[in-house]
C-alpha cells in the first residue's frame, strides 16, 4: 500500500511539473528600458526590468540573463564576464505569484562614449520540484546613445576660444536679399522668410534660399578619426577620445554662437544594420536639434578608418567657398594633409588647425592658417578644460 502511495505521489509531482512547465511562460511578460535613450558623458540613469505573470499559477522561480555593454558602469548589481566582445552578463532572480508585477531597477551610469544596445534576454523557469527546466529567449533590444563629453574651450590666455575669430567683432549679419547665392533643403532653425515656396512645391520638400552676408558665418569642421598615419601602427584610444571630445566641445562652440555648422570625418558611423556609409558628412545646420545629430554621430563613431581625412577634404572642397572657415581636428599632421591645407588657405578659405596630438612637436604654423595645439599629456576624463595653445 506504501508503495502505491509513494508511486500515486510521484507521478504526481512528475504531472504537476510537466504542467507547469508547460504553462510557465504563458501569460508572463518581460520588458526593459532605460530612463532615456540618449545621454551626456557622467551622467547617471536608471536601467530597469519588469516581469509581469498575468495567469493564477504563481512562479517560484525565474532566472533573467540580459546581455549588457562593458562599458557602461552598473552602481548597483555586478554583471558576470561574456565570452562576446564588449558585452557582460546581467543576471537577476525574480519570484512572481499570481497577477503580480515586479520590477528591479538598476542605477547606471554613463562613462564611456557610444552606441549600446541591452539584450537580448534569456528567461529561464521551471517547477517546484526541479524535475523539469525551460527557457525563452526575448530579443527586444533596448538602445542608449552616450554623447562624448564636452568641455570649455580656452586659448593659451585663459580666454574663451571662438571660432569666429577676429568675425566675432562683427555686430551684426546683413544678408542681402536681392542676391540670391543657391538654395539647400531646409533644416531646422531656419528662417520661414527664406522657403522658396515654388521650388519646395516642385520638388516636394521644403527649400529654402541662401544669401550672399556681409561675412560668412558658416564653419566646416573636419575629424581626423585615425591617431597614427599607417594603419599598422594601431590606436591610442586616449588620443582618440581626446579627439572626439575636442570636435564636440569646437561644434558644441559654433552652434551657440549661431555657425551653421557642417561636419566631415573619415570615421564611419555604426548601426544596427550595418549598411552606412564609409566617411561622415553631415550638412550644414544650426541649432540644438542639428548638434544633437553631430554628437550622436561622434557617440557612434568606429574607431579606424582606411580612408585618409584628406582624401574627405578634397571630395568636400568643391562645395567650400571663399571666406568659408574650416575647423581641421587632427592627432597628426602629414605632409600631405599639409599641402591639402595650404592650397585651400591660398584659394581664401579661412583655415584653422587644431592638433590634438604631441607626434608633430616640430610643425610650423603657415602664415595663413592659425594653429592650435590640446595642452596636456594626460588622460581625457581628467581633464576640466581643453586649452589651445
Amino acid at each position: 500500500m506504501l508503495g502505491v502511495l509513494i508511486l500515486i505521489s510521484i507521478l504526481l509531482a512528475v504531472g504537476v511539473s510537466l504542467l507547469w512547465g508547460r504553462c510557465s511562460f504563458a501569460g508572463l511578460n518581460f520588458s526593459h528600458r532605460v530612463s532615456r535613450e540618449c545621454a551626456f558623458f557622467g551622467e547617471r540613469l536608471e536601467y530597469s526590468q519588469e516581469i509581469t505573470n498575468n495567469k493564477l499559477l504563481p512562479q517560484p522561480w525565474l532566472m533573467v540573463e540580459t546581455e549588457v555593454p562593458s562599458d557602461v558602469g552598473f552602481l548597483k548589481g555586478r554583471p558576470s564576464a561574456h565570452y562576446k566582445v564588449k558585452k557582460r552578463m546581467l543576471s537577476a532572480l525574480f519570484s512572481a505569484m499570481w497577477y503580480e508585477k515586479i520590477t528591479k531597477k538598476y542605477p547606471i551610469l554613463c562613462e564611456n562614449r557610444g552606441y549600446y544596445f541591452f539584450g537580448p534576454t534569456r528567461i529561464l523557469s521551471g517547477d517546484i520540484f526541479g524535475f523539469v527546466k525551460i527557457s525563452m529567449i526575448n530579443n527586444v533590444l533596448v538602445k542608449l546613445v552616450v554623447y562624448p563629453r564636452i568641455l570649455d574651450v580656452k586659448t593659451e590666455s585663459g580666454e574663451n576660444y571662438s571660432p569666429a575669430g577676429s568675425l566675432v567683432k562683427k555686430s551684426f549679419v546683413f544678408k542681402d536679399s536681392y542676391n540670391v547665392s543657391g538654395t539647400r533643403d531646409y533644416v531646422p532653425g531656419d528662417s520661414i522668410k527664406s522657403i522658396d515656396w515654388k521650388a519646395s512645391a516642385r520638388t516636394a520638400r521644403l527649400i529654402v534660399r541662401e544669401y550672399d552676408a556681409s561675412f560668412n558665418r558658416k564653419a566646416a569642421v573636419f575629424l581626423n578619426i585615425n591617431t597614427y598615419q599607417f594603419p599598422w601602427e594601431g590606436i591610442d584610444v586616449n588620443l582618440l577620445e581626446l579627439s572626439i571630445m575636442t570636435a564636440a566641445s569646437v561644434v558644441n562652440k559654433a552652434v551657440s554662437e549661431g555657425f551653421d555648422v557642417m561636419f566631415l570625418s573619415n570615421a564611419r558611423v555604426m548601426s544596427e544594420d550595418m549598411d552606412t556609409e564609409l566617411t561622415t558628412c553631415i550638412p550644414y545646420g544650426r541649432g540644438i536639434s542639428h548638434l544633437k545629430v553631430i554628437l550622436e554621430s561622434l557617440a557612434r563613431m568606429h574607431p579606424f578608418s582606411m580612408i585618409a581625412l584628406e582624401d574627405v577634404m578634397l571630395k568636400a572642397y568643391s562645395r567650400l567657398k571663399r571666406d568659408e572657415k574650416i575647423i581641421c581636428i587632427t592627432p597628426y599632421l602629414s605632409e600631405r594633409m599639409t599641402e591639402l591645407l595650404k592650397f585651400m588657405a591660398l584659394k581664401g578659405i579661412d583655415i584653422t588647425l587644431i592638433l590634438t596630438g604631441n607626434k608633430d612637436n616640430n610643425v610650423k604654423a603657415f602664415e595663413r592658417i592659425k594653429t592650435y595645439r590640446v595642452a596636456g599629456e594626460g588622460n581625457w576624463r581628467e581633464m576640466e578644460e581643453i586649452r589651445l595653445v
